[in-house]
């Protein structure tokens, strides 16, 4: 097996995550005030356009595991969007303005809508640490898929030349066709997701109380 070193990957603090079981359950009717989109709207991804799966990808702008993987979420985008799978890309860092998000999915080429989670709602309903990680929902709330999106990051700067297993790819076509998934739970490899401050908190807070409620507006 080749192993490619990624020395660029250094300058961000990263982890490997064990994921969590995906047996619980979250009501897609409880309220997500601090899920906003790029024009500060509080959006709840469940009571969007009836979907056959919701999918998040939490990512960070800053984060060049991440942004390594960006052609390949963008490969799962278009091949599962227009089979009724809700995608999304999540943005956990608090300081990262909707300016800052407009451009890095310019730069990096990326189709999805994107979402800020400043307080941590999707990242704690989804149970995710580190970016890239994937949570993959049933309508109804129940998360099915926790984890890497495939297997090509063996451990912080140490990479495959290609996957040998495509894990979210696998996990969203089991869900279209009506069967199991082999692996609901997968570790995942990438830039820590830091818990928040006080002040993030307040911050956030602060931000969001002006925020409006309802659906998401076409993202510029």
């Amino acid at each position: 097996m080749v192993i490619i070193g990624l020395s660029a990957c250094r300058s961000v603090e990263t982890e490997t995550v064990k994921a969590p079981a995906t047996n619980a359950g979250m009501n897609p009717g409880t309220s997500l005030p601090g899920v906003v989109d790029l024009t500060g709207h509080s959006v709840n991804p469940f009571q969007m356009a009836p979907a056959r799966a919701v999918l998040f990808i939490f990512v960070r702008t800053d984060c060049p595991v991440a942004n390594r993987y960006a052609p390949e979420i963008e490969r799962l985008y278009r091949r599962f969007a227009p089979r009724d799978i809700a995608c999304w890309l999540v943005y956990p860092d608090a300081d990262t303005t909707p300016e800052e998000i407009r451009r890095h999915l310019h730069d990096y080429r990326l189709s999805l809508k994107a979402l800020r989670d400043p307080r941590h709602e999707l990242v704690k309903r989804a149970g995710v640490s580190v970016t890239p990680e994937a949570a993959l929902f049933l309508p109804e709330g129940v998360e099915v898929y926790h984890g890497r999106i495939d297997d090509r990051c063996i451990e912080f700067g140490k990479e495959r030349p290609e996957p040998t297993q495509h894990d979210l790819e696998d996990a969203l076509t089991a869900v279209l066709q009506g069967k199991p998934i082999a692996r609901a739970s997968t570790p995942a490899v990438g830039c820590y997701i830091p818990e928040l401050s006080l002040h993030d908190q307040a911050k956030s807070e602060g931000d969001n109380s002006g925020h409006k409620t309802g659906e998401t507006e076409p993202q510029k």
